[in-house]
């Protein structure tokens, strides 16, 4: 038992070493420094991003491979002093959902556009080719939206490949594609060569979604109730705001700070 705990202690003590933890070393654990409140965390094989209330985003933790988001490879939350000077990733927009892989991270923004960052040599990012993105002065400028087609509504990442479920139900996947994790009957990676992610197809889940009302989580949010403009009301609700009398949703999301209520159509 005691050698357990050692080697555990030695574990935490080497993730405090790359920031992941977002404190000097592993000891004395208080809160982590962001000067805001977080609605939403995702944690990857060694960062950790945040949205803060109002939609911004920050990551810290290991940055090699520009998965963090500040223009460059380097560290954060490792050295003294680190996470009070933390600025915010230049997404050009709020986000409303985050998530992690091994070494990217992947951000649904208001009007369920998705951007992506970090390492990609399976094109898990999404850009029809394998060059990182954020790891270089102006890349977080310059970085566009994953090309869906549709307006996302949940994201998730795995340690190479990346999900997102659209509006309507559909699934898309991109990324490494060994053992058929991408679910399109074959091993091939997708999103890693020209043309790919708008030849992309829907994984064949056998169910669709119909969406209905979006609404701030908690009142008052600044993030902006733009987001209901991408979400087409379905036969069964009254505008987007409510069901139809005598309608329960069958399902509802916490995507960051909105509430998704939907039904889902098998």
């Amino acid at each position: 038992m005691l050698g357990q705990r050692r080697r555990r202690a030695a574990r935490l003590r080497q993730q405090g070493q790359q920031g992941r933890l977002g404190g000097r070393d592993g000891t004395a654990l208080g809160t982590v420094n962001l000067n805001a409140s977080a609605i939403a965390i995702a944690a990857g094989r060694a960062h950790n991003c945040a949205i803060l209330f109002g939609g911004d985003v920050k990551c810290w933790g290991y940055g090699s491979g520009g998965q963090l988001g500040y223009d460059s490879n380097d560290n954060k939350g490792d050295a003294e002093g680190d996470m009070a000077r933390l600025g915010t990733v230049n997404l050009n927009a709020s986000a409303i959902a985050i998530t992690a892989g091994y070494y990217h991270t992947c951000a649904i923004l208001v009007g369920g556009s998705v951007k992506c960052w970090g390492r990609n040599e399976h094109g898990q990012l999404g850009y029809d080719s394998e060059d990182s993105k954020g790891g270089a002065e102006g890349e977080m400028a310059a970085l566009g939206t994953v090309n869906l087609n549709a307006s996302a509504i949940a994201i998730t990442a795995g340690g190479d490949h990346t999900c997102a479920i659209l509006v309507g139900g559909s699934v898309k996947c991109w990324g490494d594609g060994d053992s058929g994790r991408l679910g399109y009957d074959s091993k091939d990676n997708k999103g890693n060569t020209a043309g790919d992610m708008a030849r992309l197809g829907t994984v064949a889940v056998g169910a669709s979604v119909e969406t209905c009302l979006l609404e701030p989580s908690p009142p008052h949010s600044k993030v902006t109730l733009s987001v209901t403009l991408s979400v087409t009301p379905s036969s069964w609700c009254n505008g987007l705001h409510s069901p139809k009398e005598g309608v329960t949703p069958s399902f509802w999301w916490k995507i960051g700070g909105y509430t998704l209520f939907g039904e889902k159509r098998v």
